[in-house]
């Protein structure tokens, strides 16, 4: 005879792991021309048409306001901050001529643990002061 309920802990386990470890989609109405943006364990990241200077200028003055920036290099898209005690890694990459990805991580605690308030607050900032 088999015994399901002795199972229950460990595929609620398992289904715990799965969910923690993949990559969601979320809909988001009018955040951009993709119409949303994945969540990973870290970070988030959306596709729009913005120009890349702008977007850029932005995102500098919003980590600039919020934290201390450390590291800029706009060549490679990369600006790295420390705000409220977590590091951040904002980037931007031309996905085609019209379009941009816009990624902001943030860990907390020596970069041990996500901080997804966090780039979740400045993703929504940078993309609303862009416009």
């Amino acid at each position: 005879m088999l015994r399901t309920h002795n199972n229950i802990p460990i595929v609620a386990g398992l289904c715990i792991v799965l969910l923690c470890n993949g990559c969601t989609l979320l809909a988001v109405g009018a955040a951009g021309v993709a119409g949303g943006y994945a969540v990973s364990n870290d970070g988030v990241e959306g596709i729009f048409d913005k120009n890349y200077n702008q977007l850029w200028q932005v995102a500098y003055d919003v980590l600039g306001r919020q934290g201390n920036i450390q590291i800029v290099d706009k060549g490679r898209g990369i600006i790295q901050a420390k705000v409220g005690g977590s590091d951040v890694k904002f980037h931007l990459e031309q996905a085609t001529p019209h379009s941009v990805v816009l990624r902001v991580q943030a860990r907390k605690f020596q970069k041990i643990f996500p901080d997804m308030d966090l780039a979740r607050r400045l993703y929504s900032m940078i993309l609303k002061e862009a416009g």
